[in-house]
C-alpha cells in the first residue's frame, strides 16, 4: 500500500472517530453538568500521564523490530509492566495518597479502579497500535478507532440515566469503550503468536538492547505529557472544577480533533522515516519539510478563521452554558495552529535517536509552564491571560523542536553527501 493510500485510510478512521464523538458531544453536554466534565478531566489527565511512562516507552521499539518472536517479548513487557503500575494505582485508592487528591478531588474508589482498569486497556492498546503500525495493518488501526468512539459514545450515553455519581457516567463509558477496542486489535495477533513462548531471558535482552526508550524516552514522554496535562492540575487548583469543565470541553472539541488528525499523519510519518532514515535521509527531510509546510497552511486557515466564530458555534451546538468555552478557544489559537503543524512530525528526535534533546525539551517546557502560570496568579492575571501563556509557552517550543528535528537531518543528508 503507498504512504499515500495509507495515510487516507488512517486519516478517514480518525476522523470519522472524531466525527462520533463530535455528534455525540452536544448530547453529552446537556447530559452532563460541567462539573461531571471537570471530574472526567481529571480521569483523563491521570491516565494520560500515567500511560506515558507505564509502557516503559518500548512501544515505539516495536515498529523497529523485524523479529515476530522479539515484537511479542517486547509488547509482553510492556504489557507486564502497565499492569504492575496499575495494581499499584489500584492500591493506592484505598489510602489517602488516590492519586485523584493530587487535584485535589475527593472521590469513590470506583473511580480510583476504573482508573486503573482504564490504565491496563489503554496501555496495552498504545502498544498494539505501535504493532500494527509496523506491521503496516492500517485497515485495522483505523477500524479500532470507529470502535472506541462508538463504544464509548454509547455506553456513556447508555449509563446517563442510572444517576450515578458526579463524573461516574462519562469515566465508566470511557474504560467499556478502551476495553472492547483493546480486546479487538490483541486478539488476532495473539492467536497467531500462540506458539511463541514469553521468556524472560528475551525480554530482558531486548530490554536492554532498547534502553534507550526506558532510560530517556520514557521520562521525556512523561514531562511532555505533564506539561500539556498540568494545566488541568493548575486550574482545579486555582480556579476549580467548574471551570477546568469549560476548558476540558474546549480541548475535547478542539484539541483531540488535533491529536487524533495529527496522529494518523504522525504514524505514517513515523513508519516511513523509521524505515528510510539510515539510508535516505533526504526523502526523510523533504517529507518532513512537506507535512511542516502544508499542516501550517491548513493550521491558520482553520482554527485562525473559527476563532472569531467560536463562541456562537459553542453555544448553538453543545447548549447556551458552554458559550465560554468558545470564549476560552480564542486563547488558545496560537498553540493549536503551531501543535497542528508541528506534531505529525513530532517524534523525529525519537528517530533519529535523539532522546536526550527530546527529554531537554520537554523539561524545559515544563518549568516554563509551571514558573510562568504560578507568576501571573501571583500578578492577579485572569484564567484567561494565564491560557494565553499557556498557548505560547507551549506554541513556542513547539516550533524549537521543529527546527531541531529540521538541523538534525540535514546533518545527516550532508553526512550522507559527503560519503
Amino acid at each position: 500500500m503507498s504512504m499515500k493510500k495509507s495515510f487516507l485510510l488512517l486519516l478517514t478512521g480518525n476522523t470519522a472517530g472524531q466525527l462520533i464523538t463530535l455528534l455525540i458531544s452536544p448530547i453529552l453536554t446537556r447530559i452532563y453538568s460541567p462539573d461531571d466534565f471537570g471530574l472526567f478531566s481529571v480521569y483523563t489527565s491521570l491516565l494520560v500521564m500515567l500511560l506515558s511512562f507505564s509502557t516503559l516507552c518500548l512501544e515505539k521499539a516495536v515498529p523497529l523490530e523485524k523479529d515476530i518472536a522479539n515484537v511479542k517479548q517486547l509488547i509482553a513487557t510492556s504489557g507486564f509492566a502497565v499492569i504492575i503500575v496499575a495494581l499499584i494505582v489500584a492500591v493506592l485508592g484505598l489510602t489517602p495518597w488516590s492519586l485523584y487528591t493530587i487535584y485535589g478531588v475527593h472521590t469513590t474508589y470506583m473511580n480510583s479502579l476504573l482508573l486503573s482498569l482504564g490504565l491496563v486497556f489503554a496501555g496495552i492498546y498504545q502498544v498494539m497500535s505501535y504493532q500494527l503500525l509496523g506491521a503496516q495493518h492500517y485497515k485495522k488501526l483505523t477500524n479500532s478507532k470507529l470502535i472506541q468512539a462508538i463504544s464509548n459514545g454509547a455506553s456513556q450515553l447508555a449509563i446517563s440515566p442510572m444517576k450515578v455519581s458526579s463524573g461516574f457516567g462519562l469515566i465508566i463509558g470511557d474504560v467499556i469503550g478502551r476495553g472492547v477496542t483493546t480486546v479487538y486489535v490483541t486478539c488476532d495477533f495473539f492467536w497467531k503468536t500462540k506458539d511463541i513462548p514469553v521468556q524472560l531471558s528475551k525480554m530482558t535482552a531486548l530490554l536492554k538492547k532498547y534502553r534507550n526508550f526506558p532510560l530517556f524516552s520514557t521520562w521525556s514522554t512523561f514531562l511532555n505529557v505533564l506539561s500539556t496535562q498540568l494545566i488541568f492540575l493548575m486550574l482545579i487548583r486555582l480556579y476549580g472544577v467548574e471551570i477546568t469543565g469549560y476548558f476540558s470541553l474546549t480541548q475535547k472539541s478542539i484539541g483531540m480533533p488535533i491529536t487524533l488528525i495529527g496522529g494518523a499523519i504522525s504514524q505514517i510519518f513515523y513508519s516511513e522515516a523509521s524505515r528510510l532514515f539510515e539510508k535516505h535521509a533526504k526523502k526523510v527531510l523533504h517529507l518532513y519539510l512537506k507535512i511542516i509546510k502544508w499542516c501550517f497552511l491548513a493550521g491558520v486557515i482553520i482554527f485562525a478563521g473559527f476563532a472569531f466564530i467560536s463562541p456562537t458555534v459553542f453555544s448553538l451546538v453543545f447548549g447556551s452554558q458552554w458559550e465560554f468555552s468558545g470564549e476560552l478557544y480564542r486563547s488558545l489559537v496560537f498553540l493549536y495552529i503551531i501543535q497542528f503543524a508541528i506534531l505529525p512530525i513530532s517524534q523525529i528526535l525519537y528517530i533519529t535517536g535523539h532522546q536526550k534533546g527530546q527529554l531537554l525539551i520537554d523539561a524545559l517546557r515544563l518549568a516554563g509552564i509551571i514558573g510562568g502560570v504560578f507568576l501571573l496568579k501571583m500578578l492577579d492575571v485572569s484564567f484567561e491571560g494565564s491560557l494565553y501563556f499557556y498557548s505560547g509557552i507551549c506554541g513556542v517550543s513547539y516550533i524549537i523542536l521543529g527546527i531541531s528535528g529540521y538541523i538534525i537531518l540535514k546533518r545527516n543528508v550532508q553526512k550522507g553527501s559527503s560519503k
